[in-house]
């Protein structure tokens, strides 16, 4: 079946980073895929080169454009949204970053490994990777190791990596996990693991082991992100996850 599997795709600011070419090749190789690509309020040239990737594949991308940034966790929500609403006879359902850092090629061998295994979710993780493939700015190292903590402690989930950009749903979860908006834009990820929980589909959940990640060097997290808004995301996702019981807002 064509087109049974959709990968959302968030760009902000995105015109000289875009691998094009890669795109290119990997939609040519695989007739099943269908590209979904949220233009999250750039300001840059990004729809003109989303528009020349386009006109190659016109009906295999959609491009859904915010006028607002909306920050990466809700441009995926309301590419999910989008797919939800105008696409039928979807297997399954994922995102993926646009730099791909995580190659369009473990991504594939990742969908194939969710389908074989009939995961509700599989997870890129980059914890078999030699240290010397993982350098990356400090800030990023501390975003990672603070997420870590997260998890392990205040949240109870074994869960080594939840920051790789790389997720694979199958669709009747992903209506489940993607229901409502996050409350966080840098720690989002945590957010999908914990109403993974609160779907009490943990159990299907597995990491795919990257063979590679790619470090893009042009982080778009500054010093206040670090300093007042990570730390008070952090608050409003503890509160979520103790106080209030957001599940039942999901879809039965």
């Amino acid at each position: 079946m064509k087109n049974d599997h959709v990968i959302v795709i968030p760009c902000f600011n995105e015109e000289k980073r875009l691998p094009i070419e890669d795109y290119d090749l990997f939609l040519k190789k695989n007739e099943q895929i269908f590209l979904c690509i949220v233009n999250d309020g750039s300001i840059d040239k990004t729809s003109n080169v989303l528009e020349k990737l386009k006109s190659s594949f016109p009906s295999r991308i959609q491009i859904l454009t915010l006028n607002e940034n909306q920050g990466k966790g809700n441009a995926i929500f309301y590419g999910f949204q989008h797919v939800f609403q105008s696409k039928s006879n979807i297997k399954d359902i994922g995102y993926l970053d646009s730099d791909l850092s995580v190659s369009l090629v473990d991504y594939f061998n990742m969908l194939q490994f969710h389908r074989q295994e009939n995961n509700s979710l599989t997870y890129a993780s980059r914890e078999k990777l030699k240290i010397s493939e993982m350098q990356r700015q400090w800030e990023r190292k501390l975003v990672s190791f603070l997420a870590k903590k997260m998890i392990s402690g205040i949240f109870r989930l074994n869960i080594y990596d939840t920051q790789c950009g790389a997720k694979i749903f199958d669709i009747k979860h992903a209506k489940h996990i993607f229901y409502q908006q996050f409350e966080s834009r840098w720690l989002f990820d945590i957010e999908i693991f914990i109403r993974i929980k609160e779907t009490q589909q943990l159990n299907t959940t597995q990491p795919y082991y990257l063979k590679s990640w790619l470090f893009q060097s042009q982080s778009k997290m500054g010093y206040w992100d670090l300093i007042y808004k990570i730390p008070k995301e952090l608050i409003a996702l503890i509160w979520q996850s103790r106080f209030l019981k957001s599940s039942s807002l999901a879809p039965k």
